[in-house]
C-alpha cells in the first residue's frame, strides 16, 4: 500500500495541474471568442444602416433573453452537471454565431439575437462556477489568477480582429469567434466531471431557501443591476464613440487590447486588495471609477487620449472578482451555478437591457459624448447609494 499511495498522489497532482491548464485555456478561448466579435458588432450594425435606437434595442432584447434563460440554465446545471450544460451551451453558440452573416435586416437580427442569447448566455457564469469548484480542490491558486487568462484572450483577439477586418468584410468577426468557441468547447470536455452540484440528492424547494430568503443577496443583485444600467455605454457604444471622434477599427481593436492588458495586474492582485480593504469597499471603489470613466469619455475627443483612458477598464476586472466572491460567500456550494447565474442575469441581463434602451435613445438624441456625461451622473448617484446600501448592511459588513 505504501508504494501505491505516492503513485496515486502523483497522478492526482498531475490531474490537478492538467485541469488548471485546461481552465486557463477555457477562459482564454471563451473571452477571446467574445473579443473577436462583440467590440465590433455595433459598429458593424451601424455600417449596414441600423440606427442607434435599433442597436440599443438589439442589445436590450439580447440581455432580456439572457435574463429569462440564465436562471433556468444555472438551475439545470446544478441538477444535471455544470460541465455537461456548458458543453451544450458552447456547441449551440458555435452553430448559431455564423448565422449572423446571412442577412442585414433589423428584423432578422432581432430574432437571431433572441435565439443566440437564449442558447449562449450561460457560458460565463458556468465557467466561473466550474472554476470555483476546481479551486475548492486546488487551494494553491486563486480565482483571479485563473480568470486573468480571459483578459489575455480578450486583449489578443480584439487586437488581431481589429487589424484583420481593416478593408475587409466585417462578417469575418463571426467566423473567428465561432472557431474559438469550438476550441473552448473541446477544452471544457477535458476538464473534471466533478462538481459541487446537487447530483443525485435531487431538488427540494427548501434547498433554494438560502438564496430566495437572503435579502442581502437580493439587494446586492438589484444594486449591480443599477450599476450596469449606468455603465452600459462603456461596452455598448464604445466602438461608436471611437468612430465618432475620428478613430478606426484599428483604434477600436487596440483600445480593447489595452483594456484586456490593464486587467492582468488586477486579476493577480484582486485577492490581496479585497483582503486589505474588504469586498464591499472594493465594489464601491470600482463604481466610483466607473463614474470617472464615463465623465472622461464625455470630454475627451481624440483617439489617442481615448486609448490612454482604457487603463481605467481595469476597474471592471476588480468589480467582477469582487461581485463573484460576494455571491460565492452568500450561496451554498451546491447552488453555486444558480447564484452566479442570477448575478449575471441581474448584472449583464436586466441591467444591460434597460441601459441599452435608455442610452440607445439618448445616443440618437444628444450624441455619444453627451450621453456619456449623463451616464457619469447616474453612476455617481449609484456610488453614493451603494455606500449606504452595502456598508450599512450587517451581513455585508461581516464580509468586509
Amino acid at each position: 500500500m505504501s508504494s501505491i499511495e505516492p503513485e496515486l498522489i502523483i497522478k492526482s497532482n498531475l490531474r490537478q495541474k492538467r485541469e488548471g491548464i485546461f481552465s486557463r485555456v477555457v477562459y482564454f478561448t471563451f473571452y477571446g471568442a467574445a473579443a473577436a466579435w462583440r467590440p465590433f458588432f455595433n459598429l458593424y450594425l451601424e455600417k449596414i444602416g441600423l440606427t442607434g435606437l435599433q442597436i440599443g434595442a438589439l442589445a436590450g432584447v439580447s440581455r432580456m433573453s439572457s435574463v429569462l434563460a440564465q436562471p433556468l440554465w444555472g438551475f439545470l446545471a446544478d441538477l444535471w452537471g455544470r460541465r455537461r450544460v456548458l458543453v451544450l451551451s458552447l456547441l449551440l453558440a458555435f452553430i448559431f454565431l455564423p448565422v449572423f452573416t446571412l442577412r442585414t435586416e433589423f428584423s432578422f437580427f432581432f430574432i437571431l439575437a433572441i435565439f443566440y442569447s437564449l442558447v449562449s448566455s450561460q457560458g460565463a457564469p458556468l465557467i466561473d462556477s466550474l472554476t470555483l469548484d476546481f479551486l475548492e480542490r486546488e487551494k494553491r491558486s486563486s480565482f483571479g489568477h485563473i480568470r486573468l487568462w480571459g483578459a489575455v484572450g480578450w486583449s489578443i483577439l480584439a487586437f488581431l480582429s481589429g487589424r484583420l477586418i481593416v478593408d475587409r468584410d466585417m462578417r469575418l468577426i463571426f467566423l473567428i469567434a465561432s472557431l474559438f468557441l469550438f476550441i473552448c468547447m473541446v477544452f471544457v470536455m477535458g476538464t473534471s466531471k466533478r462538481s459541487a452540484g446537487l447530483g443525485r440528492r435531487g431538488f427540494s424547494r427548501d434547498a433554494l431557501g438560502p438564496i430566495l430568503k437572503n435579502r442581502n443577496l437580493l439587494l446586492f443583485f438589484l444594486l449591480v443591476m443599477v450599476v450596469q444600467i449606468g455603465k452600459a455605454p462603456h461596452g455598448i457604444f464604445f466602438p461608436n464613440y471611437i468612430n465618432a471622434i475620428g478613430g478606426t477599427t484599428q483604434h477600436i481593436g487596440l483600445a480593447i487590447a489595452i483594456q484586456g492588458v490593464s486587467e492582468l495586474p488586477i486579476y493577480l492582485s484582486a485577492s490581496a486588495i479585497m483582503r486589505r480593504i474588504g469586498v464591499i469597499n472594493t465594489i464601491i471603489l470600482t463604481i466610483v471609477v466607473f463614474a470617472a470613466r464615463s465623465f472622461l469619455y464625455s470630454i475627451v475627443s481624440t483617439p489617442s487620449l481615448a486609448l490612454v483612458l482604457q487603463v481605467l477598464h481595469s476597474s471592471l476586472a476588480l468589480f467582477i472578482v469582487a461581485t463573484v466572491e460576494y455571491v460565492n460567500r452568500e450561496v451554498p456550494s451546491e447552488w453555486r451555478a444558480t447564484g452566479q447565474s442570477l448575478l449575471t442575469a441581474f448584472y449583464l441581463g436586466v441591467g444591460t437591457f434597460l441601459g441599452s434602451l435608455v442610452w440607445g435613445y439618448l445616443y440618437d438624441l444628444v450624441g455619444v459624448q453627451q450621453m456619456y456625461f449623463y451616464s457619469s451622473l447616474v453612476i455617481s448617484a449609484v456610488a453614493i447609494i451603494s455606500i449606504f446600501a452595502l456598508r450599512h448592511n450587517r451581513r455585508a459588513g461581516r464580509a468586509m
